[in-house]
C-alpha cells in the first residue's frame, strides 16, 4: 500500500497537543510498516521547513507542493481542489487533524478527531478561533471521510450526537504518551534543576494553556483556600503553560492573590524542564472543564505524581480510577482533593501506583498498530 500522511501540523520543535500527536504517530506508523508499504509525508510549506530530528532514521518519502497551506485549505474548502491521491497513486490518506485536504475518488480518507469542544463550548474560544473552526468546516469533512478515528469514546459520542455520524464509521483509538516522560531521572539532576530555579519544598503543579477551558483561575482560588489552612503554609503553586485566550485575566488573578508570592507562573516549558517539574511535584492538579483526551495528567502519572482532576469530557475515561476526581465548578472541592493528597501519605502512594499502572495503557506502538489495522481494512 501507499499511504500519504498529512504532516502539516508537525513541527521540528518538541510541542504538545496535535503537533506532537502527528509527529509521534507518523514515526511509529513508519517503524511498524509492512514490507512493500510506502509512506509519504505531506510536509508542505511555502517557506523552508526542517524535519524533526526523530525522523532522520525513518524510511519515507516527502511531498511538498511549495504552496501556502492557507491557500490549499481555502481552495479545498470552497472549490474542492486540489485533490490528492490519484496522480500520486495513493491508496489511503491519513490526516491527524481536520485541516482541509481534498482526496481523489478511489483514494480512502482517514481523519482523526481529537474533540468537538468548539461545538459544545464555543464560549471557551475567541471569536477569531470560532471563525477559524467554521472555516475549516469539520462537519463536512467528517461526513466525507471514509473512516474517522476518535481519540476517546467521549469524542466518538460527540461526533454521533452533534454531526450525525454513524458510530460504525468511527473507530476509537486512544493516543499514546511520549516515552520521554517515562525515562528515569537521576535524583542529583532533579535536585540541581530545582536549586537552579529556586524551587524549595512542596509544590502543586498545573500544566495547560492559560485559557478559560483549563480552569486555571479555579486552581488559583483553590490554592488560596489551601493556604489558609493550618499545615499548608509552606506549599507553593507552579503553573506551566503558554498564554492562550484571556490569559491576562488569569495572570491578573494570580498577581492579586493574597498568596501571589507563592504562585509561580512559569510560562511555556521545554520537555526537559517539564519532566523535572513533574518529578519534583507533590500533586498534579487538572480540573479542566472539558478535554478531548488530556496528555498532561498521563505525563504526570508517568513521572510518578498523584493526580487530582475533573472527570469532564474524556478525563474519566482516560484516568478511570487512577486519579482523585473533583468537581471543577467548586473551588472548595478542588482544594479538598489537593489537601487530601498532600496530607495523606497512604492516599498519595496509592494514587502514585494506580497512576503508573494506568499510563502504561497509552503506548504509541499500540496506537499506531490499531490505526494500521484500520488502514489495512480500507484496502
Amino acid at each position: 500500500m501507499k499511504i500519504l500522511f498529512d504532516g502539516r501540523p508537525i513541527t521540528r520543535e518538541n510541542t504538545s497537543g496535535i503537533p506532537e500527536y502527528a509527529k509521534l504517530l507518523f514515526a511509529e506508523l513508519v517503524r511498524g510498516k509492512n514490507e512493500g508499504d510506502r509512506y509519504t509525508l505531506f510536509f508542505n510549506s511555502f517557506s523552508r521547513r526542517e524535519l524533526p530530528d526523530d525522523f532522520k532514521d525513518l524510511d519515507f518519502e516527502i511531498m511538498n507542493w511549495g504552496v501556502p497551506n492557507k491557500l490549499i485549505e481555502a481552495s479545498s474548502r470552497f472549490f474542492g481542489v486540489p485533490r490528492v491521491g490519484k496522480r500520486e497513486c495513493v491508496d489511503v490518506v491519513v490526516r491527524p487533524h481536520f485541516h482541509p485536504l481534498r482526496v481523489s475518488r478511489g483514494t480512502r480518507d482517514v481523519v482523526v478527531f481529537h474533540d468537538l469542544s468548539f461545538v459544545r463550548f464555543p464560549e471557551y474560544f475567541s471569536r477569531k478561533k470560532n471563525a477559524w473552526h467554521r472555516f475549516q468546516d469539520p462537519k463536512s469533512q467528517a461526513r466525507r471521510a471514509d473512516r474517522i478515528i476518535a481519540v476517546s469514546r467521549a469524542t466518538q459520542e460527540d461526533l454521533v450526537r452533534h454531526y450525525g455520524i454513524s458510530p460504525e464509521k468511527i473507530s476509537v483509538v486512544h493516543s499514546g504518551i511520549n516515552d520521554f516522560f517515562r525515562a528515569h531521572v537521576e535524583e542529583a539532576a532533579l535536585e540541581e534543576f530545582l536549586q537552579e530555579h529556586g524551587i524549595e519544598g512542596r509544590y502543586i503543579l498545573s500544566v495547560g494553556t492559560l485559557e478559560p477551558r483549563k480552569n486555571v483561575d479555579g486552581i488559583i482560588r483553590a490554592f488560596s483556600i489551601i493556604k489558609q489552612h493550618e499545615g499548608f503554609e509552606d506549599v507553593k503553586l507552579i503553573i506551566v503553560g503558554a498564554r492562550g485566550w484571556l490569559y491576562d485575566t488569569i495572570l491578573k488573578q494570580a498577581s492579586l492573590s493574597r498568596f501571589s508570592s507563592d504562585i509561580r507562573m512559569w510560562g511555556h516549558a521545554s520537555f526537559e524542564a517539564l519532566r523535572f517539574l513533574y518529578r519534583g511535584a507533590c500533586v498534579f492538579v487538572y480540573p479542566s472543564f472539558f478535554e478531548g483526551f488530556g496528555f498532561p495528567p498521563l505525563e504526570a502519572q508517568a513521572c510518578g505524581v498523584p493526580v487530582v482532576a475533573s472527570s469532564r469530557g474524556s478525563l474519566g475515561e482516560i484516568l478511570e480510577d487512577s486519579a482523585l476526581f473533583v468537581d471543577p465548578e467548586k473551588d472548595g472541592d478542588i482544594a479538598h482533593g489537593i489537601e487530601a493528597m498532600l496530607e495523606n501519605t497512604l492516599l498519595r502512594e496509592e494514587f502514585q501506583k494506580k497512576g503508573i499502572e494506568n499510563e502504561k495503557r497509552f503506548q504509541w506502538k499500540t496506537t499506531a498498530g490499531n490505526i494500521k489495522r484500520i488502514i489495512e481494512d480500507l484496502s
